[in-house]
């Protein structure tokens, strides 16, 4: 299958979490995300959080060159607390949609792309354990045709369309694939449905995908944060391996976001714990460094205030910065 590495899946990193260990092992210690961290169970929140996007061209690449409007291009994320199959549970949504264009040595591309997801999950006490999960791509895929050590690189610009659902029931997880459009050139990428994964409760440290950037809020972040996991790609549904771990260069960083509002007051700096998401080469998606509020910060509550990863290729870098927070 031809990797898809679309513009937008640089940040939603496509994968679940699927260790190999007999014990399950909880990453998860604190409700920083709430009003009283050490509240487990389900609980009152209502949270929006909006980050503005940009993007900055590698200096060594003219041939692609990618166009971001910092001004319409967003990522959105809701945290609420609701009830699914009636049992009380959180459901987090984001949306992030990027405005811009490609122009491949001279073909412009005009981007619109969207990338929405929501995943229903449980409370600390359950580990995140996930009950549901669905993620919608309508996205821009850019797959180099050059070779590695080419002088010049040339590029092919595709769309995607497509829709993944995972549905959580008696220890096992099913995973379907919806192929709505893709490149006439890709003829590997197809649906399918109801992919099983059994035993997933029993395995070490799961967390749904579309429940990845979030997960951090939920663990204690030190100058020393190390986690690993085996990782299953609903695209390719394969197991790769993942890492979370601090930045070794500088654990701890002071974020200044540019006209962040917190709900409180306006925000001039951050203390935040940085740390890297690392995908094995034949993952879909990006690494990604994140940096996340100190949960001593209580009007805080461990947000994500930036993250960054690179485009495919390494033709650029994009930055998520929180500009407003709303707790309702």
């Amino acid at each position: 299958m031809k990797k898809i590495v679309t513009l937008l899946a640089t940040l939603i990193l496509v994968f679940c979490l699927f260790g190999c260990s007999k014990a399950k092992v909880s990453l998860f210690t604190a409700s920083n995300f709430l009003d009283t961290p050490s509240n487990h169970s389900i609980s009152s929140v209502n949270e929006t959080l909006t980050y503005k996007v940009s993007y900055k061209q590698a200096e060594n690449e003219n041939t692609l060159v990618i166009s971001i409007d910092s001004q319409k291009s967003t990522y959105t994320t809701v945290l609420t607390n609701t009830t699914y199959n009636e049992k009380a549970c959180y459901l987090l949504e984001t949306s992030l949609n990027m405005v811009g264009e490609i122009d491949n040595a001279g073909q412009k591309t005009a981007l619109n792309d969207t990338i929405t997801t929501k995943c229903y999950f449980l409370g600390v006490e359950n580990s995140l354990s996930p009950l549901y999960s669905e993620r919608t791509v309508k996205s821009n895929s850019i797959v180099r045709t050059s070779a590695v050590n080419a002088a010049a690189h040339t590029y092919e610009v595709g769309f995607y369309d497509y829709n993944v659902k995972t549905v959580y029931e008696n220890n096992t997880a099913k995973v379907s694939l919806t192929v709505n459009q893709k490149p006439d050139s890709d003829n590997n990428f197809v649906s399918y449905e109801n992919h099983e994964f059994s035993n997933v409760d029993n395995k070490i440290a799961y967390v749904d995908n579309e429940l990845l950037l979030f997960a951090p809020r939920a663990m204690t972040l030190t100058n020393a944060t190390s986690k690993s996991f085996y990782t299953i790609d609903a695209v390719s549904v394969k197991n790769h391996k993942m890492a979370l771990s601090s930045i070794a260069s500088e654990p701890t960083k002071t974020i200044a976001p540019e006209n962040y509002f917190n709900g409180i007051e306006k925000v001039l700096d951050v203390l935040c714990y940085g740390v890297a998401f690392t995908i094995d080469s034949n993952a879909s998606g990006s690494s990604i460094v994140a940096y996340y509020a100190d949960a001593n910060n209580k009007n805080e509550r461990a947000r994500m205030i930036m993250a960054e990863t690179s485009a495919s290729y390494g033709l650029g870098t994009y930055t998520y910065s929180i500009t407003q927070a709303k707790n309702n």
